[in-house]
Order: structure tokens, then C-alpha cells, then sequence
């Protein structure tokens, strides 16, 4: 990759590790810590991320366990797990969260969502293509760049957004087996 698009290459990492976060918070069969460790509870006298108040494990496949590290705030996290619709219940060791198996319909709407996810990433990554595509463009302009020079940084602009586009697919597609598995 020329040094002009390693520039730019934390914005494109930047996409690919949103799309992967925002991936992991959907719902499939099986549990994951990402699925609650970004939810917001009123602790203390202000809204803090879960993960910042307790560990978060998953001893079993549809089970979360989560362990605060100060015990005096389990009915907090039972409330934002109440709010945001999760069957919690505390237990000595914290709170546990169980997954019902999701049903054919849920999978389905799961799916929907994250396609409109992916659509979301490939439209991040096109508007970063084109702001890229305008500068080295300008440059060629300015002579700053010659006629050759802009030719092949666009070509590997191309390549680079395959290739990124491609990992966005085929981590959607991953997620979609997973989501879809009973």
C-alpha cells in the first residue's frame, strides 16, 4: 500500500472494528459478553457502561453472569437489565441473565438488522473512498502528484476498498450463520 493511503489506513481499520462491534451486540443462540457490556446503568449518581462496573462472563451457552465488583449495585444492573428487557436474576455470586432460544421470526428480524448494519459500513466505507478519491484528484491538479502517480494510487484505492468490502461480507456472513444456527 502506497504511503499517501497508509495515511489513511486508521480510518479504514476504524470502520472494519466498528462493523465488528456493532456485530457482536446482535443477538444470535449464544451468549456474549457484548451483547451487555455496553449498556448504560444509573450507579453512583450517574450512568456508567456495565463493563466499567462488573465482569462479565458466560459460564454456559445462554447464560451471562454478571459480577460487580461493588455488590451494593446489583439491584442497579437488575434495573437496567429490567428496562432493556433481559430475564435477570440475581444470584449470590451476581446477577444471571438466560437467553431463550430465539425463535425462526427472531432470527429473521436478526438477520435484517444486520444487513442494514453491513449497508451502513459499506456506505462509511464509499464516502471515505470518494473524500480519498477528491484529495488525491486535487493533488494531481496542483501537480503534486503526476498523471501516473494518480492513476495507481486510484487503482489501489480500488483494491484496498475490495478488499475491505470483502471482510465486511465475510464477517457478515459469519454472523449470519451464527444467527441463524439453532
Amino acid at each position: 500500500m502506497d504511503s499517501f493511503l497508509l495515511a489513511h489506513k486508521k480510518e479504514f481499520d476504524v470502520i472494519v472494528l466498528h462493523a465488528q462491534s456493532e456485530f457482536a451486540q446482535l443477538r444470535t443462540g449464544r451468549a456474549t459478553p457484548a451483547m451487555v457490556e455496553g449498556l448504560m446503568v444509573e450507579a453512583y449518581g450517574a450512568k456508567a457502561a456495565l463493563k466499567s462496573l462488573a465482569a462479565i462472563t458466560c459460564p454456559e451457552p445462554r447464560t451471562i453472569l454478571i459480577s460487580p465488583w461493588d455488590p451494593g449495585i446489583l439491584k442497579d444492573i437488575e434495573r437496567a437489565l429490567g428496562i432493556n428487557g433481559m430475564n435477570a436474576a440475581a444470584s449470590t455470586d451476581g446477577v444471571r441473565v438466560s437467553l431463550p432460544l430465539p425463535t425462526e421470526e427472531h432470527r429473521v428480524a436478526m438477520v435484517k438488522i444486520l444487513k442494514e448494519k453491513v449497508e451502513a459500513q459499506r456506505v462509511k466505507l464509499r464516502q471515505l473512498r470518494d473524500k480519498i478519491r477528491e484529495s488525491i484528484q486535487s493533488k494531481a491538479k496542483t501537480k503534486e502528484l503526476t498523471e501516473d502517480d494518480k492513476h495507481r494510487l486510484l487503482k489501489e484505492l480500488d483494491l484496498e476498498i475490495k478488499k475491505l468490502t470483502d471482510n465486511l461480507d465475510g464477517l457478515a456472513k459469519k454472523k449470519e450463520q451464527e444467527i441463524m444456527t439453532v
